[in-house]
């Protein structure tokens, strides 16, 4: 009879441990859930703090901690986000995502050639993500490495065609190289994509001038005159002053 008790507990304890492991997991989706609504509305914080809780309690979850190393990013703790990020890809080596945002973490604190090297691990990983290669071409950019810049951004471009950023960059790596044809080729697209920008419309201008192309920039000028009156007087003094200039 003592046996059978025995026996009896210790299957209960068995049970018992089975139900915790899985009132682990849940709490630790629900505080992962509740870490990626706090990023979406800026709360990072309070992300940080419900993700950290997430991993706490199931510490092989490669998706909490890449989200905890995207808010711990967006409050510029560049030591932990990196962690957090390197902990997910050790448990997912395959988290094309988490080498992205690793490579953008490593551009923001100056290593630069790092940051290359998990773009391009990310775009092997996914090859049809846009993110990661307008990223590699942004990081090329930042080196003067122009021709790997504009390869990299043109495939962003075929892979997200109606992003105004990415044409932005591709032109202004065009221009680098002195293709201006194909640089205001690319900035006309992004003006037309977004025609409030006055990034995209001063460098439009300023291409305009640096081809000689005097017309298209004083058109320009009479087309913003009314719509955004303070560009349009920078690119008024560039066009009699011949000086490139750029917004505020």
């Amino acid at each position: 009879m003592k046996k059978a008790v025995l026996l009896i507990c210790l299957m209960t304890l068995g049970v018992m441990g089975i139900v915790n492991a899985q009132t682990k997991i849940s709490l630790a989706e629900e505080l992962n859930d509740e870490g990626v609504a706090r990023i979406n509305s800026g709360n990072y914080t309070q992300a940080a703090e419900a993700l950290e809780r997430a991993v706490a309690l199931r510490p092989h979850y490669a998706k909490a901690f890449y989200n905890l190393g995207t808010a711990r990013f967006h409050l510029k703790q560049w030591v932990p986000a990196a962690g957090a990020l390197q902990k997910a890809i050790d448990l997912t080596p395959g988290y094309a995502e988490a080498y992205n945002q690793l490579g953008v973490v490593y551009l923001e604190t100056g290593q630069i050639k790092k940051g290359i090297e998990a773009f391009k691990t990310a775009t092997r990983l996914r090859a049809g993500g846009a993110a990661a290669f307008y990223n590699l071409g942004c990081a090329y950019m930042r080196i003067g490495r122009f021709g790997e810049a504009a390869g990299a951004l043109e495939i962003a471009k075929r892979l997200d065609k109606g992003n105004p950023e990415i044409r932005l960059n591709l032109g202004a790596a065009y221009a680098r190289r002195e293709k201006f044809a194909d640089a205001i080729a690319e900035l006309r697209e992004a003006a037309a994509l977004a025609p409030s920008d006055e990034e995209i419309q001063l460098l439009l201008g300023n291409l305009y001038l640096r081809a000689r192309r005097r017309d298209a920039a004083a058109a320009q000028y009479a087309a913003m005159k009314y719509t955004n009156p303070g560009l349009a007087e920078k690119l008024y003094q560039a066009l009699n002053s011949g000086k490139i200039v750029r917004a505020p």
